[in-house]
């Protein structure tokens, strides 16, 4: 646990050496944060418990009466993830301040494309609106992973809309479509109509914007705000498990299982891949499903099948409505171990440092802006569901939002030129 603090505070305190301040446009940094709160998390919950397996613990690490020297051996394979992304990071990404956000302007945004953007934006937020009316619970199979696209979409069009107002704040007519957007995203989730995590990750893109295009955060600021969006996190879960009735610090820290309960996967998984007969072996999409993810079922001489759903089915609770993340520790465990973890490391350092130089320029378009935000934003899913998934997102919904935006926005053009 304490290396991995040292780690943490080790790239914190180049950081601001480097910008002079606390600089939360930042996404390889905001990946290595989430990676070490994911990877400390649960041992700190450990500690806060005493050291030992009682009720607050989760459920397969107390069947297993997991003990501090296994917690600890097996936390060793963070520990060379977080090493491996955090030194690539720090030695690609640029060693000096190269630009000042102050002084960095923006490619002008076309007329077309804006009025295309707004007008896909709201036809896709009614979509998702009609949805929610039609189907409020248990939605079909396939209605679900309709909703699933449909709101992935929404999210990367909901960057660029925050983006596009933003940068044109001072005009009255985008600072009204960003008040009547926000009011209609609290509006719903009073009603229930959208959850807690879609309105959260929506006001992060929108402070991570602020603070990119209009003013900078100070350190303080920066600070009360990681402090009340974790503690507000901590409290939905301590409210959500049913532990509200006991209170003690050790039920709030474990009232949340979205840490612990990825590290007990991947514990789990160990235990049971070391059990797995001869004749038993992991499926060769949920060792390759990184790029697998990418390609359509139809398409496969296989069953296309991914680490969750293999996972749950491996416990005997498939059909149970059971979900489990699968995150970059465990994907390492079903593959090549800890050398895999070192090369995922550096692959992920190295792209987050490219990317950090995407947006470093003197003049940027509004949709690195967007790439930039939704990646920084989306990062998580890194320890959630694995490193191939950033990949998926970026082809499945980034691209396609690109494209429809620049197709329609070009035919618009091509067809006022043959009009006059």
């Amino acid at each position: 646990m304490f290396s991995i603090i040292s780690v943490g505070l080790f790239f914190l305190f180049y950081l601001v050496r480097i910008e002079g301040k606390i600089e939360v446009f930042d996404a390889g940094a905001i990946l290595i944060a989430i990676t070490i709160l994911y990877s400390l998390f649960p041992l700190l919950s450990f500690a806060i418990n005493g050291f030992e397996v009682n009720i607050f613990t989760e459920n397969r690490l107390r069947n297993y009466r997991i003990s501090s020297q296994e917690m600890a051996e097996h936390s060793l394979n963070h520990l060379i993830y977080i090493l491996a992304l955090t030194f690539t990071y720090m030695f690609f990404r640029p060693k000096k301040n190269i630009i000042l956000f102050e002084k960095q302007s923006f490619e002008p945004i076309n007329s077309s494309e804006i009025f295309i953007g707004i007008f896909f934006y709201v036809a896709l937020n009614i979509i998702l609106t009609l949805f929610a009316f039609t189907f409020p619970e248990n939605p079909p199979y396939f209605v679900r992973q309709l909703l699933n696209n449909f709101s992935a979409l929404t999210f990367v069009m909901s960057i660029w809309f925050f983006a596009l107002t933003l940068i044109n704040r001072k005009n009255k007519f985008f600072a009204s479509l960003l008040f009547i957007y926000l009011f209609y995203e609290f509006i719903k989730v009073i009603l229930g109509l959208s959850g807690r995590t879609w309105f959260f990750i929506h006001m992060l893109g929108l402070f991570f914007l602020y603070h990119r295009i209009v003013k900078p955060f100070s350190g303080k600021q920066i600070f009360y705000l990681f402090f009340i969006a974790f503690a507000s996190f901590l409290l939905f879960g301590y409210i959500r498990t049913g532990q509200s009735s006991v209170l003690s610090i050790a039920g709030f820290f474990t009232g949340n299982e979205e840490f612990t309960s990825l590290f007990a996967t991947s514990y789990d998984l160990k235990v049971r891949l070391q059990e797995l007969s001869n004749s038993e072996t992991v499926p060769f999409s949920v060792k390759n499903f990184d790029y697998i993810a990418l390609i359509p079922s139809q398409f496969l001489p296989f069953e296309k099948i991914d680490g969750p759903t293999w996972y749950v089915s491996l416990i005997g609770l498939q059909g149970t409505g059971y979900g489990a993340g699968f995150g970059v520790i465990s994907q390492a465990i079903v593959g090549f171990g800890k050398v895999e973890l070192v090369l995922r490391g550096i692959l992920a350092g190295f792209i987050y440092s490219y990317l950090h130089g995407f947006v470093t320029q003197n003049k940027i378009s509004i949709w690195r802006l967007v790439i930039y935000t939704y990646l920084a934003i989306q990062s998580y899913h890194t320890m959630r569901n694995g490193t191939g998934y950033l990949l998926y997102f970026f082809v499945y919904f980034i691209l396609p939002c690109f494209f429809v935006l620049k197709f329609f926005s070009f035919s618009s053009k091509r067809f006022s030129k043959v009009d006059n």
